[in-house]
């Protein structure tokens, strides 16, 4: 009898591993336009699988930085269930992590039968916020979604958005080792920088860059390239030594920006030079601090120990 009640335990726990309910994802995508000295934001809303549209609702903030930015309105609001939209308040939570953002406007919907918006409505356009630019409007701005509440059971993510005025880019290359070694330190990243976030709306930029030096292979492309991935401001080109033929004397690769139409190049660091060398790292210097281990401060005392007693039994012996 009792197997049996181990053995119907046993099979309903396996069932309830596999019948665990898929949580799903509520998920925001955004578009972004420009009309002269306006910007419109519109975020577009999705679910993943299992549910799939039968959700109970969602709270969703829009936070913007208004030292670029002056809100106008939100138009063409899903009305569906709609909670309605908040006034324009500050950021004082801080809750899409960016401290360059700090006003934020909610918007709500919510239906208690769980079917909002209804799966065949998705991807559903949820409203279009319109911003003008402030009259010294430079560079790029941040937009961010996060949220205010979402289906129990749901996982939220959003998309974030940068605009930018797309002006060209000032480009450098840095690193932070510049010597490699066939053993222990292998390998080093090359840093490409621009100054603000590639925003979504600019043209895709690329870096051209030349490699030079006395280990380059011949058959290699003159001009290589790599591309800055929307909303970074840094892409990185891992260097390793063992990808190039390393003599035992050291060799030297050297990385240089090429010249486009779609940047400048900050002249101080337009290039990175890397020694490429042979042996192994180089011994630590004689003179370097090093600090005993137990064992030496162990005989470090009893060597002052035994000179303690020595120097006490000369002084007895001159007493007497």
């Amino acid at each position: 009898m009792m197997k049996n009640s181990y053995k119907k335990l046993l099979v309903s726990s396996v069932l309830c591993l596999f019948m665990q309910p898929v949580i799903a994802e509520q998920s925001i995508t955004t578009e972004i336009s420009e009309y002269g000295d306006t910007l419109s934001i519109s975020p577009s809303y999705n679910v993943a699988s299992p549910q799939n549209g039968s959700e109970t609702g969602l709270g969703l903030r829009l936070h913007f930085d208004s030292s670029k930015l002056d809100f106008v309105a939100i138009t063409d609001l899903y009305s569906d269930s709609s909670l309605g939209i908040s006034a324009v308040q500050n950021d004082t939570e801080n809750t899409d992590q960016d401290d360059s953002t700090d006003k934020v406007i909610v918007t709500s919907w919510l239906d208690i039968s769980g079917q909002w918006p209804g799966a065949d409505k998705l991807p559903l356009k949820l409203y279009t916020a319109k911003f003008d630019k402030k009259s010294d409007y430079t560079g790029a701005t941040n937009f961010r979604f996060s949220s205010s509440s979402h289906a129990v059971g749901s996982t939220f993510r959003a998309e974030a958005v940068t605009y930018s005025d797309c002006a060209k880019p000032e480009v450098s290359l840095t690193t932070t080792q510049i010597a490699l070694y066939r053993t222990g330190q292998k390998t080093t990243q090359l840093h490409f920088n621009i100054s603000t976030p590639w925003a979504a709306n600019c043209a895709e930029l690329e870096f051209g860059y030349v490699l030079s030096g006395t280990v380059v292979p011949t058959d290699d492309k003159p001009v290589q390239l790599l591309k800055m991935p929307v909303g970074a401001q840094q892409v990185s080109l891992t260097v390793n030594i063992d990808d190039y033929p390393v003599t035992e004397s050291d060799e030297t690769l050297t990385v240089t920006l090429v010249n486009s139409d779609d940047y400048s190049i900050n002249q101080d660091n337009s290039s990175v030079s890397l020694t490429l060398r042979g042996g192994t790292e180089p011994p630590e210097e004689e003179n370097s601090l090093s600090i005993p281990t137990l064992s030496e401060w162990m005989m470090i005392l009893m060597s002052l120990g035994l000179w303690g007693i020595v120097i006490l039994r000369n002084y007895r012996k001159e007493k007497q």
